[in-house]
């Protein structure tokens, strides 16, 4: 639980709509990454490996690899918009918190250009998301199995009371993660 609620946070904290917790998730972070590293001591200490570490939640290993492999090559991909990072004074002790940890990569990637704050002296790389086209995932559904979704997400509407989809009706169809920031409830 305290993972994932330190996930949620840090999220929410690049986004700047919350205030956490500091001194506890500080320390949660601090534990759990303190216990991955010696779970992969011998993954973070290996020469030959390169690092790809993805997001804030495990960027604390860069500090641990960089320590005990001084010459690891680390790329940090970032996804999460660091608007906060560069217009908040009101979150400076949490932003020194992880960006002395990203300070550690060789790079920093980020899918929106401005996603990677300029104050990082490390360089940036810009790489715009993409999706697997023959990815079994990105397939055409058949009528079949897209009725049978359409059923599953009418069940789990707030509101289900037996209702089926109508699909002789128009419709638009939100797909996204729900968070404030996507702009759900605002259609």
């Amino acid at each position: 639980d305290n993972a994932s609620t330190t996930e949620d946070d840090y999220v929410n904290l690049m986004q700047e709509l919350v205030s956490l917790n500091i001194p506890k998730t500080l320390e949660i972070f601090d534990k759990v990454t303190a216990y991955n590293a010696e779970r992969l001591r011998s993954v973070l200490t290996d020469p030959r490996n390169i690092f790809f570490i993805e997001d804030p939640q495990p960027s604390g290993l860069m500090s641990f690899i960089r320590q005990n492999n001084p010459e690891a090559k680390i790329v940090f991909r970032l996804h999460v918009d660091t608007y906060g990072l560069k217009h908040s004074s009101s979150i400076q002790q949490e932003l020194r918190f992880l960006t002395q940890h990203w300070q550690r990569a060789d790079v920093i990637v980020t899918h929106i250009a401005n996603f990677a704050p300029e104050f990082l002296e490390i360089p940036k790389a810009f790489m715009p998301p993409a999706i697997n086209l023959i990815s079994e995932k990105n397939r055409r559904l058949s009528e079949e199995e897209l009725a049978e979704i359409l059923k599953q997400a009418a069940k789990k509407t707030f509101n289900y009371k037996g209702e089926t989809i109508d699909f002789n009706i128009p419709f638009i169809l939100l797909v996204s993660r729900f968070d404030p920031w996507k702009g759900q409830l605002q259609l």
